[in-house]
């Protein structure tokens, strides 16, 4: 556990070392008008105005050892893990945690094989529901409140609980919850109604310019997720995306296969939408009690209760629209944006 845990000593140092550079600052009244710094640390010497969001990272955030960091020093941060641990009555070494924390004794090629179950539809949403739901808890609990939520892709799912729309609250309840989550993949799993193929993240071109590219190849090729003006989301065969990845990179673009193959997002995922909205009328998925925005309309969640499921369930074979409705966050004086989830994926999209 030793190069663990100098990883962990190290991010830490690193944070302090940040804060003790910016506590003199604005004490003796020298920091700027506007937040400054650089990094992880951002400071002034006056209040921002405007409205502050959480907004919950999906897949593609977790990782290898999250938020262990956070889990030796915050109680809050250790209860959800904890609680993921217990989820199933899993024997030891099976857990969901024994994915995310492999034994120091495994070899290279489980740690391998356990990275792309970090991936795999149920544990990875699962990863960033319970990364998300313990960030949401630690800043609550630092006294970090939300005028406004939102979450992208898979991410909405820790959204909703903690804008207060998913009524579960005890663990029981909450683990009730997440046990049906799962039974709804295995069973979409099972009957062969979860698409895959390729996505693939394209960055350094101009969305126009990517979209100008697709239209001219007449693919079945679809833009799963727009995240921000330097990046969109690709979903197609993987032949398709093959050919698509080498044109569009002869053009100068940034071309990244993600490690996940589903078709999130698309219209391939009707069938999805359908189960997820018989789910969410089942656990009684509500109006939020904190304004949550959502990447699919592009705006606050309804106020009657079955269009918010209807929503909740439409996003998943909808485009994620998150640049669109970060511009709308701020037309509506969102000013400060706080990633609650492992990574920093939305950090660089806002």
């Amino acid at each position: 556990h030793e190069g663990r845990y100098a990883g962990i000593s190290q991010a830490l140092d690193g944070a302090f070392r940040g804060i003790a550079q910016a506590l003199p600052k604005v004490r003796d009244g020298k920091a700027t008008t506007k937040p400054g710094g650089r990094g992880r640390v951002f400071y002034g010497n006056r209040p921002i105005e405007g409205k502050l969001a959480f907004v919950f990272p999906g897949e593609g955030s977790q990782y290898p050892h999250m938020l262990a960091d956070l889990a030796l020093c915050f109680d809050q941060v250790q209860r959800w893990l904890d609680f993921w641990r217990g989820l199933y009555g899993l024997p030891a070494g099976q857990a969901r945690t024994d994915i995310v924390f492999p034994s120091s004794e495994v070899d290279t090629d489980r740690r391998a094989e356990l990275e792309a179950r970090l991936h795999g539809m149920d544990v990875g949403s699962e990863a960033v529901f319970i990364g998300g739901m313990a960030m949401h808890e630690l800043l609550t609990s630092l006294g970090v409140e939300p005028d406004v939520m939102l979450g992208h892709s898979s991410g909405e799912s820790a959204a909703l609980a903690a804008s207060g729309a998913n009524s579960a609250t005890s663990p029981q309840a909450l683990s009730d919850c997440i046990s049906k989550h799962y039974a709804v993949y295995d069973a979409l799993l099972q009957s062969g109604k979860i698409p895959v193929g390729a996505l693939l993240a394209v960055g350094a071109l101009p969305a126009e310019t990517v979209a100008g590219y697709l239209a001219q190849q007449g693919r079945g090729i679809q833009v799963a997720m727009d995240n921000c003006s330097n990046q969109v989301v690709l979903y197609g065969s993987v032949d398709d995306i093959a050919r698509v990845q080498e044109g569009l990179t002869a053009l100068g673009a940034i071309c990244m296969p993600l490690p996940f193959d589903r078709g999130y997002h698309t219209p391939a995922f009707t069938d999805v939408s359908a189960a997820f909205k018989t789910y969410y009328e089942g656990i009684g998925l509500e109006r939020p009690k904190v304004p949550l925005y959502s990447c699919a309309s592009v705006d606050l969640f309804p106020d009657d209760p079955e269009q918010v499921r209807e929503l909740a369930a439409g996003q998943w074979s909808q485009t994620v629209r998150f640049r669109e409705t970060i511009r709308k966050m701020h037309d509506d004086d969102v000013r400060v944006f706080v990633e609650v989830g492992p990574s920093g994926n939305l950090t660089a999209f806002v």
